[in-house]
């Protein structure tokens, strides 16, 4: 899935929405390689890889331009609803704030993903 930056911030009302002002972050119309999904009762969130880092973002933010989902994605529910779309390898416990600490197996393990996603984003549908 690849999406394209639509909007730059979110107004939340009574809502807690993270990362909902990325105004400082993404320029309009940047296209992103959504590398997962997260389902929550707040929000919908992709995982989107931005300055060496994977953060979630809302998807109200993003227009989806590549609608094919990932086939290394596979889906999990937390005790609290929350619903994830991610590669089997992203569910490794603290794997996010590893990956943003630059702990060396993490990263290469991201690498590896992000290879194997970025290969598959470019092939032609069959």
């Amino acid at each position: 899935m690849i999406v394209s930056v639509k909007k730059l911030k979110l107004n939340n009302g009574s809502n807690v929405i993270s990362n909902s002002n990325m105004e400082e972050t993404f320029v309009l119309l940047d296209e992103y390689l959504v590398y997962g999904l997260t389902f929550t009762p707040n929000s919908n969130y992709a995982q989107i890889y931005h300055n060496n880092n994977l953060i979630s973002v809302p998807m109200s933010l993003f227009e989806i331009i590549d609608d094919r989902v990932s086939k290394y994605w596979v889906i999990k529910q937390n005790e609290e609803g929350t619903i994830f779309l991610w590669p089997e390898e992203f569910f490794k416990e603290y794997f996010h704030d590893d990956l943003s600490e630059g702990v060396s197996e993490i990263v290469r393990t991201f690498k590896n993903v992000q290879e194997k996603m970025n290969l598959e984003s470019t092939e032609e549908d069959k």
